[in-house]
């Protein structure tokens, strides 16, 4: 479990305010001479957020309820949404289904509406994704019995490593996330040397944040902060976008041992969510 948000939040906002104290009694002018760059890391890493462990179940794929929170499976689909194929007529993998609406509720934020499903393209090595948010007055619609025939499953999945995942989706409430901070994190704008206590300081903080940041947790989890480390696709965005789902194990996401990241990120424009899938392939 991680850390109650109030003690986490007023740890970590105690142990920013000592180390920018020491930051100016160690400054050559007797004001904080840290870069603006660290400044803005600070300020964020003060701030706790919820996460959710992802919690799956087996089932068959014939017989999951098709409008439910699943990885891989049997999604819904329909006349309007049929089974998404690539430009050779390949079948895409269903990577997630999620009722937007119960993450809504869940989460007390504003997701909209509808099933979210993304679908990735395992024939190519860049695992092209689609992703579609199917309205809830198409949800109505007769489903359709489109999965893909054994023999279609085994020309594009010959190792059986993509579509034999079918579980059944939901979220165990685990507690308040700190952002991460590590070695490499701090800057400063004049010559000097870090004295003794900015350095105890840090090394105070870097360990608050790998006890109850991402790097505490061995599931799948939603929200929270996305991991920073080397290849992560988090790392790659200026801003950081915000993680829905970030997959750390291969039962749902199969390239993890391989790649060792893959998110569903999300933004919102204009008041609407967008959603984006990436990984470090």
């Amino acid at each position: 479990m991680l850390q109650d948000r109030i003690d986490a939040e007023n740890l970590m906002k105690t142990l920013i305010e000592d180390l920018l104290d020491a930051s100016r009694e160690n400054s050559k002018d007797g004001s904080c001479d840290y870069s603006g760059e660290t400044l803005a890391k600070l300020e964020k890493i003060k701030q706790v957020v919820p996460a959710w462990d992802a919690e799956t179940t087996s089932v068959d794929a014939d017989g999951i309820d098709r409008k439910s929170n699943m990885f891989g499976g049997n999604p819904f689909t329909s006349m309007k949404y049929p089974w998404p194929l690539n430009g050779n007529e390949n079948p895409y993998y269903p990577l997630v289904q999620l009722d937007l609406l119960q993450i809504s509720e869940l989460c007390s934020k504003d997701f909209g509406r509808g099933l979210l499903q993304v679908w990735l393209d395992i024939t190519d090595s860049d695992l092209t994704s689609t992703i579609r948010i199917i309205d809830p007055e198409d949800m109505n619609d007769e489903v359709l019995t489109d999965y893909p025939s054994t023999e279609r499953i085994e020309e594009i999945d010959e190792f059986g490593s993509w579509f034999g995942i079918s579980l059944h989706l939901s979220f165990k409430f685990l507690g308040y996330m700190l952002s991460n901070w590590g070695d490499g994190d701090i800057e400063w704008d004049y010559d000097r040397d870090l004295s003794d206590k900015e350095e105890e300081i840090l090394n105070n903080i870097e360990k608050l944040s790998e006890e109850h940041g991402y790097r505490s947790l061995s599931t799948n989890w939603l929200l929270g902060y996305p991991d920073r480390g080397s290849g992560s696709p988090a790392g790659r965005y200026e801003p950081e976008p915000m993680n829905l789902i970030q997959f750390a194990k291969s039962n749902a996401f199969p390239m993890v041992d391989v790649s060792r990241y893959a998110n569903i990120f999300y933004s919102n424009r204009g008041g609407d969510a967008v959603y984006f899938f990436d990984w470090n392939g």
